[in-house]
This record gives C-alpha cells, sequence and structure tokens, in this order.
C-alpha cells in the first residue's frame, strides 16, 4: 500500500484530502508524488498553531474571570456586612486596574460604576459613624452633671469649656455635613442597588466568559 495514502488514513485531517485536490487541479500532483514529511510538517504545525491559539483564549478567560470575580468577592462583602472597608476596597481596585485591556467599553463602563458606588458607600458609612460618635459625645456631655467631684481635678477643662467647644464642633458640622437622616437614606438607596448586581453582573459577564473549545 502507498505510504501516503497510509498517512491519510490513519493520521491526517479531512484537509489532507483538499490538498490533494488542489495539488491535482493546480500541479497535476499524483497523490503517490505528494512528499509525506511535507504534509505530516504541515499537520503538526496546524495542530500547533490550534494549541497557541487555545492557549491565547485560556489565558484570556482566566484574566477576564479573575476581574469578576473580584467584583464579586466585593458583593459579598456588602451583602455580609453592609459596607466596604478600606482594605477590601483596595483589593477590588487592584482587582479591576487590566480591565480596560480586557473588556469592551460597555463593560469597562459597569466596572467603573461599581467601583464609584463603591467608594460612595465606603465614604457615607464613614460619615454616619463620625455622627454616631457625635451622639455619644452629646450624652456624655449632658450628663457632666454626674461625673463624681473628686474626679473634677481631673478634668482639663471646665464643665463651660467642654459644652461651648461642643456646641461650636456641632454647629460647624451641621453646616458643612449632611443629616444623618439622609445620609441614612443613601446608605440604603447604595445597599439596595448592590443587592441587584450578583444576577446582573452574571448576565453582563457571561458572554466574555465562555471558553469555547
Amino acid at each position: 500500500m502507498n505510504a501516503s495514502l497510509i498517512v491519510s488514513d490513519f493520521f491526517l485531517p479531512q484537509w489532507f484530502t483538499q490538498i490533494e485536490s488542489i495539488a491535482r487541479a493546480f500541479w497535476g500532483i499524483l497523490p503517490s508524488q505528494i512528499n509525506v514529511i511535507a504534509i505530516i510538517t504541515a499537520y503538526i504545525a496546524y495542530q500547533q498553531y490550534q494549541t497557541n491559539k487555545y492557549k491565547l483564549r485560556l489565558d484570556l478567560f482566566e484574566k477576564r474571570f479573575a476581574v469578576f470575580q473580584s467584583i464579586e468577592n466585593l458583593f459579598k462583602q456588602v451583602a455580609i456586612n453592609g459596607t466596604v472597608d478600606q482594605e477590601k476596597l483596595a483589593e477590588f481596585r487592584s482587582g479591576i486596574s487590566y480591565a480596560p485591556f480586557l473588556f469592551p467599553k460597555e463593560i469597562v463602563g459597569y466596572i467603573s460604576t461599581v467601583e464609584d458606588k463603591a467608594i460612595k458607600l465606603y465614604v457615607t458609612c464613614k460619615r454616619i459613624d463620625s455622627l454616631s460618635t457625635s451622639d455619644i459625645e452629646e450624652k456624655i456631655f449632658e450628663n457632666l452633671d454626674e461625673i463624681p467631684k473628686e474626679m473634677s481635678n481631673y478634668l482639663k477643662a471646665t464643665k463651660r469649656q467642654k459644652i461651648d467647644s461642643y456646641t461650636s464642633r456641632t454647629k460647624e458640622k451641621d453646616c458643612k455635613s449632611p443629616s444623618k437622616n439622609s445620609l441614612g437614606d443613601l446608605q440604603s438607596e447604595l445597599l439596595e442597588w448592590f443587592s441587584c448586581q450578583f444576577r446582573e453582573a452574571q448576565n453582563i459577564f457571561t458572554k466574555y466568559l465562555i471558553l469555547k473549545g
């Protein structure tokens, strides 16, 4: 049996017959005259091309999936804690840093929206915590009369000075900062938005996270 036919029958893909047809049509070369080594070399090169192509797709998939995981991790922390701390926010921003090189503009725009909302939630929660601290101070100053007289020697300022100082700071904050109620409304609005993003993000990212063979 001819060697070229053996290689064709057992080792080469379907495009081998196409090579034979082209060879016959343009150069009048018969299958028995085709160089077997050249065909095997072409086949190996083709397989190498397919392997490299798959590796590139796999590498792109892994980098895209890492960005998606960073976003999901942020959503999970917000869902569990009702806020995002500075460390997790930094991790999130680091995880999405290469997104502009991996996704089209529509996805990058969505990621930017998530980042903006996360920063706004962080700042809002910090302001609420600050106002809560002020509430505690107010209660302390309201009960200064209950401080034992023997402790008065350890106070660095008189009751009147403390109250005046506190009142001045409170008025200044009231002029510059939103109320606790308005911040609470903003926090609720942000938390509601984040609660809807698990499914939304999956829908947006799905077609970019399919690894085809």
